[in-house]
């Protein structure tokens, strides 16, 4: 499990934003990390994404390139604008193929933390 020490030195597992909306990627993404020991929320739209971003600060964004139904481009300097220390990665991934690299990218990137 990776985990970061609180500003009061108690651990707290380490959350992160999956913002795609293409629900079977976001959901075998968010499997593949809450494996790992890391909370995982979904946001399918820009709205949750917001939403999401107001009630906890994640310790990095996974964005798919692939999404459809917002430009996740200007999402991504948005993001970047409000979390500009949390890393944010953008993954292109229509299937169950490719998790297992993700996975290790994500851990890489929490650990650099």
């Amino acid at each position: 499990m990776i985990t970061y020490a609180s500003k009061t030195s108690n651990e707290q597992k380490v959350s992160i934003l999956i913002v795609d909306d293409q629900r079977h990627v976001s959901q075998l993404v968010a499997m593949a990390v809450r494996e790992k020991g890391i909370q995982a929320e979904i946001a399918d739209s820009v709205e949750k994404s917001w939403k999401y971003l107001g009630e906890f600060q994640p310790a990095a964004v996974l964005l798919n390139s692939l999404s459809e139904g917002f430009d996740i481009f200007d999402l991504l300097n948005a993001i970047k604008e409000k979390l500009p220390e949390a890393p944010a990665i953008v993954y292109a991934i229509r299937s169950a193929d490719g998790i297992d690299r993700l996975k290790e990218t994500i851990e890489e990137v929490l650990r650099q933390e």
